[in-house]
């Protein structure tokens, strides 16, 4: 499934053509051609083994996620003769914080327990933003963490089909186009998003803004249920899993990029919308507002559809409010977040897990 965690990866692989790297996924999808277009990369699907792990004979295992590195610990015997990097893609902030019972709060420790016990045996561990770095060396303890923030590459601010992917989508004539670009789970918060456009301040305003959905998940069928329930359907387009060009092109012809997740590692879509100088306006969760603090971007309070809508609905009366947040988001990424940045970082720890 197209998602930040998977255009992360592609980018180390394109990044880093000097390296050959073995891709592996639980299953199979629409991301693996798009990998396997790349000359350094092949591709592998399934549960990992310590047969699959001996017929690719890596110099280094870099995790991306905490079940396949729980298996590696679990099943493969010979886990001690390879270096393991892991990265962190958002940490100190998951479902279960949002679930206030006892059997989520189990979970929670479970979790944090397993965590700390997996991260103290890789050689490295990498977050990529500082929150999640003073989460592990604060709560956790360790000692084996570098800090290498995402990084994306420079791409054009314009584009001969950016306005030509929102036709026939029936937009308001002189209202507001908002991208959404996220997978349909509870993690990325679209149902605040739909409570938030059917609150009753928003009532003489729905008319003038359209949100663009562009992505795929468990929970799409669930929120095409709920738009419809809560009398908004026309405020919003179920676009389905696009490509990533088609996203970008999308995101140039739109007025803002909307992101209202509950957390966040450090999101490629906010650093994507920087690139191409869109406004934000996000939930202040952590990674969110790593990104735009400062007056890089509009926060409203994370969880909170009233709050979101009284954002919406300050931006719909007065767009112009929205001038020079794109600008100052586009400066910071293409300082603090260029991929030339992060590959270069990423070798580094690579080069030192290694020679140890």
């Amino acid at each position: 499934m197209t998602g930040g965690g998977q255009e992360h990866i592609y980018r180390v692989c394109q990044g880093l053509p000097g390296h050959h790297f073995v891709v592996m996924a639980g299953r199979d999808g629409p991301a693996r051609g798009r990998f396997e277009s790349l000359p350094n990369v092949e591709t592998r699907t399934g549960v990992l083994s310590p047969k699959t792990i001996e017929s690719i004979a890596p110099d280094i295992i870099h995790f991306h996620h905490l079940r396949p590195l729980l298996q590696w610990y679990f099943r493969c015997a010979a886990r001690s003769l390879y270096p393991v990097v892991v990265t962190v893609h958002g940490l100190h902030v998951r479902r279960y914080d949002f679930q206030r019972n006892p059997v989520s709060r189990m979970k929670s420790w479970l979790r944090r327990f397993l965590e700390n016990k997996l991260f103290h045996h890789a050689g490295m561990v990498i977050a990529v933003s500082r929150e999640d770095r003073e989460f592990l060396v604060d709560e956790y303890g360790l000692s084996n963490v570098e800090t290498v923030f995402n990084g994306i590459p420079a791409v054009n601010l314009t584009s001969a089909t950016a306005t030509e992917v929102l036709n026939g989508l029936e937009l308001p004539g002189a209202g507001l186009a908002a991208l959404v670009p996220a997978r349909f789970d509870f993690q990325k918060g679209h149902d605040i998003l739909v409570k938030a456009v059917a609150h009753p301040i928003l009532d003489k305003h729905r008319n003038r803004i359209v949100f663009l959905l562009a992505g795929d998940g468990p929970l799409r069928s669930i929120m095409e249920v709920m738009v419809m329930r809560s009398g908004v359907g026309d405020s919003f387009r179920f676009l389905g899993d696009c490509a990533h060009d088609t996203v970008l092109d999308m995101m140039r012809a739109s007025d803002m990029v909307v992101l209202p997740s509950r957390w966040e590692g450090l999101p490629i879509s906010l650093l994507e919308a920087g690139m191409l100088g869109k406004p934000v306006l996000a939930s202040d969760a952590c990674g969110n507002r790593e990104i735009l603090e400062n007056q890089r971007g509009i926060l409203f309070a994370n969880g909170e559809p009233e709050s979101l809508a009284d954002e919406l609905r300050g931006i719909i009366e007065d767009p112009s409010i929205l001038e020079g947040y794109g600008a100052a988001l586009r400066s910071h990424v293409l300082t603090e977040y260029s991929l030339e940045r992060m590959v270069n970082s990423l070798e580094k720890v690579y080069a030192d897990i290694l020679s140890r």
